[in-house]
């Protein structure tokens, strides 16, 4: 993911760009002001629209790194549950530090040795931890 990494700095240095911009035409226009020189305040204002508009994409960026986030521990505990419900127990769902869903997964992991310790008939409880990489939804190890 060092892509959107690098979509997310540059989004907050374009923002931290537009904010030093903004600053910059707010002191022009108060040593105009305290001068006695009347300005037209399109450059200010111009700064004001490039500074909403970095924010706006920053917070997009944001946004998106979010669902990111979430996308892939969810993937983990959907695909955990699919395979539960086709009988195979005899697995565990690797946890990640810092995961936004880590309480679900420990729960998950929780319901599966509970249920190796007291399989109902016909299932599998050969152990294996597989980890979903987000990246590929459809592979597991």
């Amino acid at each position: 993911m060092p892509r959107f990494l690098a979509l997310r700095i540059a989004a907050i240095v374009a923002m931290c760009g537009a904010a030093f911009w903004f600053a910059q035409a707010c002191v022009s226009q108060l040593e105009q002001a305290e001068a006695g020189a009347v300005s037209t305040p399109s450059t200010l204002t111009l700064s004001i629209v490039a500074f909403l508009g970095c924010l706006v994409v920053v917070l997009l960026v944001e946004v998106c790194n979010m669902t990111r986030r979430f996308r892939g521990p969810e993937a983990q505990v959907r695909v955990a549950l699919q395979r539960i419900r086709a009988g195979d127990i005899g697995f565990r769902v690797a946890r990640r530090p810092g995961e936004p869903m880590a309480r679900l997964v420990n729960e998950c992991n929780g319901l599966l040795e509970w249920l190796n310790r007291n399989p109902p008939g016909d299932v599998n409880v050969d152990g294996d931890v597989f980890d979903l990489d987000p990246a590929d939804e459809g592979a597991s190890s």
